[in-house]
């Protein structure tokens, strides 16, 4: 007779779980709420519906149980993937690293009048 080990036995639930997660319809938002509340220790203020790229998520916001420290009461958002109840990173990198905003256009106006020209720096003035 097989002896089922509790390492097995791990596998197995966790195998049945995710196969149950992959197939089954997305998580409501009281499931996730729930989920979210049991696994973190926070209180659930809100999950709105949502997508990232094509994918249906939640957005969570949740509190930090009060307590004598500076997280005490700290609201904080997440991202919660409807369909595998997973958090989704909310860094995510791209082909070349990560997106930057583009630079603000610093340029003067075509009239270099007194008020424009005191508003650059000298370095700034110098390289026009």
């Amino acid at each position: 007779m097989a002896r089922i080990t509790p390492t097995v036995a791990v596998f197995v639930v966790v195998g049945a779980w995710l196969g149950a997660a992959g197939a089954a319809e997305p998580l409501t938002a009281d499931k996730v709420s729930a989920a979210v509340a049991e696994r973190y220790n926070v209180t659930v203020l809100r999950a709105t519906p949502t997508t990232i790229g094509d994918r249906p998520a939640y957005v969570v916001a949740v509190m930090n149980p009060g307590g004598d420290d500076n997280g005490a009461f700290k609201v904080t958002t997440l991202i919660v993937d409807a369909k595998t109840g997973a958090l989704v990173p909310q860094f995510m990198h791209r082909a070349a690293g990560y997106d930057l905003p583009s630079p603000s256009d610093r340029s003067p106006p075509a009239d270099a009048s007194g008020p424009i020209i005191r508003s650059l720096t000298e370095r700034e003035y110098r390289q026009r």
